[in-house]
């Protein structure tokens, strides 16, 4: 899967407000977040219920369109 296509869809996803699914789709199951001061979310559910936290926060999101070098994703990257 190249990157263009992951940006693509998770344009498309976040354009039409899907934040979630995108990252039910394009997320690793044990994907770690860190935050700037420094906390770490470990896996998929608990980084769904903090991005659905963030989301409820929000009032308007604006988008652009991906913009990405010509590279691909490989696994173990």
């Amino acid at each position: 899967m190249t990157t263009v296509t992951v940006a693509n869809r998770l344009i498309e996803l976040c354009g039409n407000g899907n934040f979630i699914q995108a990252q039910h789709e394009l997320y690793d199951k044990d994907i770690k977040s860190i935050d700037p001061d420094g906390s770490v979310t470990v896996g998929a559910l608990n980084r769904n219920a903090k991005e659905q936290r963030f989301l409820d926060n929000l009032e308007k999101i604006y988008y652009n369109g991906p913009l990405c070098s010509n590279t691909s994703l490989r696994d173990g990257d």
